[in-house]
């Protein structure tokens, strides 16, 4: 095969294939700068979130809530009732349907990683057992 005859051939061929070369590279770098920036802003939504959190969690007028929760029902309702670092335990008894539904609308508003909802039916009554933290 005579090269110097398909020279121009060559050139052009190589040329096209650097520029195919250059479009594929030019491409993948593109969406790879777009993952990135989609990672990048999920992230700074993910923080943001966690900041609003951690606001929310480290609020002083959180506990103040949460012991508004003891006056929401008659104290002889009331089998246990304690807060310690940031954690809630109660256990209430001979709730009526309609305080059983005040209490879990005001513990469900409030900003708190529930643990345990135990929720028993005694007879007409229901008994339930609470722990949650913030």
């Amino acid at each position: 095969m005579n090269i110097k005859r398909y020279k121009l051939e060559i050139i052009v061929a190589s040329a096209m294939l650097f520029m195919l070369l250059g479009f594929g590279y030019k491409m993948v770098s593109h969406s790879s700068l777009k993952e990135s920036k989609v990672e990048l802003s999920q992230a700074q939504i993910e923080v943001s979130r966690i900041i609003a959190l951690q606001e929310l969690w480290g609020d002083k007028a959180l506990s103040k809530k949460l012991n508004a929760l003891e006056s929401t029902v008659a104290k002889e309702k009331i089998e246990s009732f304690g807060i310690k670092s940031q954690k809630l335990t109660a256990t209430f008894k001979s709730l009526s349907i309609d305080e059983l539904n005040r209490l879990s609308n005001k513990i469900a508003t409030l900003a708190v990683v529930i643990d345990k909802f135990l929720l028993t039916k005694e007879d007409k009554t229901y008994r339930l057992e609470l722990v949650c933290k913030w």
